[in-house]
């Protein structure tokens, strides 16, 4: 029993020691064919290598390239900017040169307009200068006749001018006597004015215009002595055939006069809404 035993451990044994090296062989190979796999890989990796200094190199010394033909185009840049804002600086004062040039060209063209139009006045001038000069030619003869004949005119009324005086010497005592009568005419005429009267009782007078003050009862009005209107007088006024008040005049001149008004007479009140009214002599 026991080498049944021991010789199934033994076959155990040389089993498990075929796996393990059969493993083992297969562990070798797949570590071999690792090995090749990173042999190959460490190639690639070094030829990558030397593609990528080649590359880097090439990349280096293109963008030396790159970069000295950017350095010139910024040059050649800051080169053709330099001489656009020359250009541009340039054009701008030619700008303003012509400019210039054209503002001082309508001015000439103004003047020059000006003085065509200064010229026609003068020449306009000149021609009425000229006509008037044919006209004086003209005129100056017959101006020269009107003087003589203004002297023997001025002679011929000296002349008669000495016969008046010596006629008007007669005369004085003529005026003074007429003066006298006429200074007695017009005396005798304003006594007989101022004595008579002239607005009778019944007549009127036509009024536009009066002064009032009710709270004294008195009356400014625009007639007087020379319309009959005398001191002490009474008076009705009326408005459409109706008396409104009466009153009496206390102070008169030549064309204006007062009065007061009769008191407990008619409505005076009345007389602020005339326009116009009857003036009657009493």
């Amino acid at each position: 029993m026991i080498r049944k035993i021991s010789f199934g451990f033994c076959f155990f044994a040389v089993c498990a020691s075929s796996y393990a090296f059969f493993i083992l062989i297969q562990k070798k190979s797949e570590v071999e064919t690792q090995i090749e796999q990173m042999e190959s890989l460490k190639k690639e990796i070094a030829s990558s290598e030397k593609e990528t200094k080649e590359m880097n190199l090439e990349h280096s010394n293109r963008y030396s390239r790159e970069r000295a033909i950017n350095q010139e185009l910024e040059s050649r840049k800051l080169e053709v900017d330099r001489d656009l804002q020359v250009a541009t600086l340039n054009f701008e004062n030619a700008k303003t040169e012509v400019q210039g040039l054209q503002e001082d060209n309508d001015l000439l063209s103004k003047k020059i307009e000006e003085a065509k139009l200064n010229l026609l006045s003068l020449q306009k001038e000149l021609k009425n200068t000229i006509d008037k000069r044919s006209e004086y030619a003209i005129t100056i003869p017959l101006l020269k006749q009107q003087k003589v004949d203004i002297s023997s005119e001025i002679d011929r009324t000296s002349d008669e001018s000495k016969i008046l005086q010596e006629q008007l010497k007669t005369y004085s005592s003529i005026s003074e006597s007429l003066k006298s009568h006429y200074d007695s005419v017009m005396k005798a005429l304003v006594e007989d004015r101022n004595a008579r009267n002239w607005l009778e009782r019944g007549e009127f007078i036509k009024i536009k215009s009066i002064t009032i003050d009710l709270k004294n009862g008195l009356l400014g009005l625009p007639v007087g002595k020379e319309q009959g209107v005398l001191e002490n007088k009474l008076f009705a006024i009326y408005d459409k055939d109706r008396e409104i008040c009466k009153l009496r005049i206390t102070y008169s001149e030549i064309n204006k006069s007062i009065a007061t008004i009769v008191p407990l007479i008619g409505d005076p009140s009345k007389l602020l809404n005339l326009n116009e009214f009857s003036l009657y002599h009493l």
